[in-house]
């Protein structure tokens, strides 16, 4: 079987391909397979019923689906709607492919773009669902379903599916598949809807081609409400079979998998994870109350579990403010073990461990395994690599960093919280231009976003443009409200600037906290560090050190600490780290 050339496209069976001037082109296995069965068979009509045979083999499919791959493949092909420069129709028989086509069976006389040509992943984004008729009150049923099959197809290799994290931002909309397509950069989309007739669900699905721009597959199904897990399993099994020619048995074992069988307690959890999207303390606090209350109706649901750890682990290291990093240490271990334990081969669950020994535990070589054994699970675990690149930042592996972060990125577009962290490791590496574009970047995509104006306004810091940087951190807390490392922080500018007395008095009320125990030490110490009182401030952070405050990972690459660099306590700090 050759390699078949015809006008700019080229078609390699054996690769399973389709080029246009040397570019990858998306299609459906399917519609694959209609394409290269009429070219196989150029020289005469290939009847309907022939076609369909050659296609779906002894599989009883419609007619309509074979209409939808013919009208998808002139989309493609960029035929018109009467021009078939390509493709003729023979009313009430079937098709022929009428262009002329080449045929190079000798590898070596294939045309040259196949050298560099890969077959590349499949890329697809699950929509929420819409909820017609009133079908259910809570937005998150939607997003459960787009959620849960977002889980499930991120098990199939051969398909690179967008988190829930990147569609979060179309709930409660009904968006256009096609524009929607291109803003998360796939190749096709997942819409659907919800209807409820008394007791019992219609769910539509409809698979979107982003560069057709035209529907490539799609089916109903009518089940009790409370079926709704097994209405998951069908359209995860179906779509799958859309989108990959062969799926395996043990995909399908995995298709099948349920993260729990209480509906309840999957709602609670996705409440919990769109409050912990949100990155500020009142959010991390209801996320907890979510989780806990999935837990509470599913003791064994891993997923609960590990959201759960990454909630304490944050509001222990992340400048909360909220829970002392020594309690904090001890709830999330707990619960990201009771989710290892519930799931041992679960993406999430090693993730949350590995943050656990990253910004708690000060294991690193225990932290980098876990994120390491989390991406082989999930390659397409956005938080995984974002996490990931955090870490590499902190050990001093600045272009291992970037690297993660842009896979992050490219995993989760529309990310504001990945989108910041890439501007994070790029001012940890000293790009200061580059971390300024990519903080700019996040707010193009979300202007409210506290911790870009939070990391925009450090890059000002270090560039010595001390209003800006007062500017961006008051933003900062009238969108988070203040937070006690936002505090610190713009003390510590307004004591580079000069400005004492307001840092003075914030110095007061940050060192009050901390006695109290609702602060941790090491805000403290930045707020020494601006004022140049460089004993004061080894003092706090030595009591950082034995708090285990979570920022401190990051000793070796923040500028805050620039200051103290030369000083031999310091570099003895991160020795005992192990820095």
């Amino acid at each position: 079987m050759g390699v078949y050339s015809f006008g700019a496209f080229q078609v390699d069976p054996a690769k399973r391909v389709l080029l246009r001037e040397g570019e990858p082109v998306a299609l459906t296995p399917r519609a694959f397979d209609t394409l290269l069965a009429l070219l196989e068979h150029r020289d005469r009509i290939v009847e309907k019923d022939e076609l369909m045979r050659l296609v779906w083999g002894d599989t009883v499919v419609e007619e309509a689906n074979l209409t939808q791959n013919v009208f998808t493949l002139r989309k493609v092909l960029g035929e018109g709607p009467q021009e078939h420069r390509y493709i003729a129709t023979f009313p009430r028989r079937g098709y022929q492919f009428v262009a002329r086509v080449r045929e190079a069976t000798d590898p070596a006389r294939a045309p040259a773009a196949w050298a560099a040509a890969v077959l590349p992943r499949r890329s697809l984004a699950v929509l929420p669902f819409s909820s017609l008729g009133g079908v259910e009150a809570d937005q998150y049923l939607g997003l459960g379903m787009a959620d849960a099959l977002i889980t499930r197809l991120g098990n199939i290799r051969q398909v690179l599916v967008r988190p829930t994290s990147a569609i979060r931002a179309y709930v409660g909309r009904t968006p256009e598949p096609v524009p929607a397509g291109r803003a998360l950069g796939v190749d096709m989309v997942l819409e659907g809807s919800i209807q409820r007739i008394e007791n019992r669900v219609r769910v539509t699905v409809q698979l979107v081609s982003v560069e057709a721009g035209a529907p490539v597959w799609g089916e109903s199904f009518h089940e009790r409400l409370v079926d709704l897990f097994s209405v998951q399993d069908s359209i995860a099994e179906r779509l799958a079979a859309a989108l990959v020619a062969n799926v395996s048995a043990e995909d399908r074992q995995r298709l099948r998998r349920r993260p729990t069988a209480d509906q309840e307690a999957y709602l609670s959890y996705l409440r919990g994870r769109h409050h912990w999207n949100a990155r500020t303390e009142d959010g991390l606090k209801k996320a907890v109350q979510h989780f806990e209350q999935a837990i509470a109706r599913d003791p064994g649901y891993a997923l609960a579990h590990a959201g759960l750890a990454d909630c304490y682990t944050l509001l222990g290291s992340a400048g909360y403010g909220v829970l002392p990093a020594a309690e904090a240490l001890v709830r999330a271990r707990g619960a990201a073990l009771r989710a290892l334990e519930a799931d041992p081969d679960l993406a999430e669950a090693h993730t949350s461990l590995a943050l656990v020994r990253f910004r708690l535990d000060w294991d690193w070589a225990g932290a980098e395994q876990e994120f390491k054994r989390a991406i082989q699970l999930n390659p397409g675990f956005a938080s995984a690599h974002h996490f990931y690149g955090l870490f590499l930042a902190a050990m001093g592996r600045p272009a291992e960093a970037i690297a993660r972060m842009e896979v992050a990125q490219q995993l989760d577009p529309l990310s504001s919280i990945v989108s910041t962290a890439a501007g994070r490791v790029r001012h940890f590496a000293r790009e200061l231009e580059g971390a300024v574009e990519q903080y700019r970047r996040t707010l193009d995509m979300d202007a409210n976003f506290p911790e870009a104006h939070f990391n925009l306004a450090l890059v000002h810091l270090q560039r010595g443009l001390f209003a800006d940087a007062q500017a961006g951190l008051d933003r900062a807390m009238d969108l988070a409200g203040r937070r006690p490392i936002m505090v610190a922080l713009l003390a510590h500018v307004q004591a580079r600037a000069g400005d004492v007395a307001p840092a003075r008095q914030a110095l007061a009320e940050l060192a009050e906290g901390s006695r109290r125990g609702e602060i941790p030490s090491l805000h403290v110490a930045y707020v020494h560090i601006g004022l140049g009182e460089r004993d004061r401030a080894f003092e706090r952070i030595e009591d950082g050190y034995r708090e285990r405050a979570g920022l401190l990972v990051f000793a070796k690459v923040e500028p805050i600490f620039d200051p103290l660099r030369d000083d031999a306590r310091f570099a003895n700090l991160l020795l005992r780290m192990g820095l």
